[in-house]
């Protein structure tokens, strides 16, 4: 496959993943201060530290809904990963199915010209969810499991497991023993899974289900599997690549799970690593541009 349309496919799964997460999230958080009567300081860092937006507006709840939401031109909102998404498919359209880039089209244009309504953005942003869930289900029904669908799960992945890793870091928890625990599990939509398992719902073990469940698709070992599967299928034979990835499965899979609050930041910080480091080595691999050829006499 061509990097660049490589790629493009990787990116595109990231930022699908970043726009689907950051909406839950703010969703999630906003509930979370209206039903603790809140918006101080100490919660509008809690949630930026989640997102890395240190640098965003939140004097107030509409200043940070807003600030989230965000514009085009900046790749970490909302607004900005559904146009991200939207170039990288329009860069590869004859790649990808025709209702994929419709569906694609569709979002953005709805993003852009729908504002949330700070007393009550619930309504905007879940309406950006189904349309993200029709998204993801054509991929899902007509993408091709070829290289190209490897590097779009392989750049979901990644962005799952940094996403996941810096809610558990965020330490909502923490700041909120009581609604906290229910607000991360809420914010990855893994409550019902959680509550299935018949499970105590406090911090410890919110943390422990969200780093080494077995089968709930955005824990850090589940997308730790999913993305080593995916390089493995692009490039089996040499492994540093995955080297990373590989190490920090094996040691959630044949550890014991710790409870201690010590033991899992340590995994969420290895986990951020981990990804940084695993991006780099894929973009080294796949996406480096190469030479011109001199064909010599």
């Amino acid at each position: 496959m061509l990097s660049r349309l490589a790629e493009s496919f990787f990116w595109m799964g990231r930022y699908l993943e970043r726009c689907e997460a950051t909406t839950r999230l703010l969703i999630e958080h906003h509930q979370l201060t209206v039903q603790q009567h809140t918006l101080d300081d100490a919660a509008s860092g809690t949630f930026l530290t989640t997102l890395l937006a240190l640098d965003a507006n939140s004097s107030t709840p509409a200043d940070l809904i807003a600030s989230v939401y965000g514009s085009e031109s900046d790749p970490s909102t909302i607004l900005g990963t559904l146009a991200a998404t939207r170039n990288n498919a329009r860069a590869i359209r004859d790649a990808i199915p025709g209702d994929l880039y419709e569906a694609l089209n569709s979002a953005y244009f709805a993003g852009i010209s729908e504002v949330p309504n700070p007393g009550l953005p619930g309504t905007v942003l879940r309406a950006q969810i189904h349309r993200l869930a029709i998204i993801n289900g054509i991929l899902e029904w007509i993408a091709p499991r070829d290289s190209s669908y490897d590097f779009l799960q392989l750049g979901r992945s990644l962005e799952r497991l940094d996403l996941t890793a810096r809610l558990i870091a965020a330490g909502y928890d923490r700041t909120w023993p009581d609604q906290g625990p229910v607000t991360m599990l809420r914010s990855v939509d893994a409550l019902g899974a959680f509550v299935r398992g018949q499970i105590p719902l406090d911090g410890p073990h919110v943390r422990t289900f969200l780093i080494s469940d077995r089968t709930f698709p955005r824990s850090i070992y589940f997308c730790c599997q999913t993305a080593e599967a995916a390089m493995r299928r692009l490039k089996d034979r040499d492994d540093h690549i995955f080297r990373e990835i590989a190490l920090l499965r094996s040691e959630l899979e044949f550890s014991n799970a710790s409870s201690a609050e010590s033991d899992q930041i340590s995994i969420v910080n290895r986990t951020v690593d981990v990804v940084v480091k695993t991006s780099l080595n894929v973009s080294n691999e796949f996406f480096r541009p190469v030479g011109s050829i001199i064909w010599s006499a």
